[in-house]
């Protein structure tokens, strides 16, 4: 018969128990116990890790994850922030000096941030000239639809040549559209951004010329004084952008610019 080997009392293996051919190890009730407890303190510790993890859940489950309306508002403040950079950059350094790094810098963000939205300069241009565009647009549109002041219900030729020549001889303005003028000159993209740009803003004044000034002219006389307005508003850009005296300079301009707008409508329409 095999021998039996009873283990008592142990309390610490420095090694597993072999398994002897021919002999049978008993452990003691104590070192059975022992294990059962063993078992008991991995299974609280493993109760313990669960429910960590469910509370690390239903707490992540509590915060609020931004709403994609929000995710859009960020973006759109991240872009209008780039597009105010950009313009300041190019009034400040010119067309030259636009660079993304500037930009970034002006714009208190990354370069990579600056590239996720506008992935080139040629993107960036093209947003910068259609912002300029959206805000004479909305100008030109406010002519449509605010009503004149006092109990009039035209708009005087005077009010619309008054904010187009004085906004041109700003020395903002001025700068801006000598350095839009300078891109257009070294890049054909630019360039056909800029004829588009011109071409909105000439259909809307031509809009509030026939609507709002002189309901008599035709679709195409009116395009004609557009295209006129818009000579005497570039012009001033030229003439008088940069005079530190523009401001007097150009009252005069104003007068004769006025008078020659209301004596082409006149002999346009002799009888009106």
């Amino acid at each position: 018969m095999s021998s039996m080997y009873v283990v008592s009392k142990i309390r610490y293996f420095e090694a597993p128990i072999r398994q002897v051919p021919g002999v049978t190890v008993s452990m003691s009730a104590e070192v059975i116990e022992g294990k059962h407890n063993t078992r008991k303190t991995t299974a609280r510790k493993k109760s313990a890790v669960k429910s960590g993890v469910a509370r690390k859940k239903r707490a992540s489950a509590k915060v609020k994850k931004p709403s994609a309306s929000t995710g859009k508002m960020k973006k759109r403040e991240t872009v209008d922030s780039i597009l105010i950079a950009s313009e300041e950059v190019l009034l400040s350094v010119g067309y030259s000096g636009l660079t993304a790094r500037k930009v970034a810098e002006e714009a208190g963000i990354a370069v990579g941030n600056l590239t996720y939205h506008f992935p080139s300069m040629k993107k960036l241009h093209l947003a910068l000239i259609e912002n300029v565009l959206g805000r004479y647009l909305k100008r030109w549109e406010d002519f449509l639809e605010e009503e004149p002041a006092g109990d009039v219900e035209l708009y005087s030729i005077r009010e619309v040549l008054d904010w187009l020549i004085t906004d041109a001889i700003e020395p903002r303005t001025a700068r801006l559209f000598r350095e839009l003028w300078a891109m257009a000159e070294h890049s054909s993209a630019d360039a056909a951004l800029m004829d588009d740009f011109y071409r909105q803003t000439t259909e809307a004044a031509a809009k509030v010329l026939r609507r709002r000034c002189f309901p008599q002219l035709s679709e195409a006389e009116a395009m004609d004084l557009a295209y006129f307005m818009g000579v005497l508003s570039e012009g001033s850009i030229v003439l008088f952008g940069t005079l530190p005296d523009s401001k007097q300079r150009v009252a005069s301009f104003k007068r004769h610019a006025i008078i020659s707008m209301e004596s082409l409508t006149g002999h346009l329409h002799p009888e009106s």
